[in-house]
């Protein structure tokens, strides 16, 4: 059976918050991105802080989203995708869903404040 994730990439050398999400939901928002035009790879940020949302279909499909740029890794091909603002504010509606103790609260509102979601 696949395991559908959403992962918050905001913690550098830490676990990052991670949350099992259904598989509508993920091909939902699969479907959302594969539709978005594609982008060159220039503007992925992978430093410090938050860098976006990780969406993962067990180990052969993962879309790291970011604001400007998506980038996503499919068995060996790796290819780009536009950032899109509706998105974005879908993750975030999902994260706070799949957190309702808002044990994470502080580094969902610390990445919203940062991306103005």
């Amino acid at each position: 059976m696949e395991v559908y994730k959403l992962e918050l990439d905001i913690l550098s050398g830490g676990q990052n918050p991670q949350f099992e999400i259904g598989p509508y939901e993920f091909m939902g928002l699969f479907h959302t991105i594969e539709a978005l035009d594609e982008s060159a790879t220039d503007g992925f940020f992978d430093g410090l802080g938050f860098r976006g949302f990780v969406l993962s279909k067990g180990e052969r499909l993962r879309c790291t989203v970011q604001k400007t740029i998506i980038k996503i890794e499919e068995g060996p091909e790796t290819r780009y995708k536009r950032g899109d603002d509706g998105l974005i504010r879908e993750l975030f509606e999902l994260v706070r869903k799949y957190d309702p103790d808002r044990r994470y609260g502080h580094l969902i509102a610390m990445a919203a404040k940062e991306y103005r979601s």
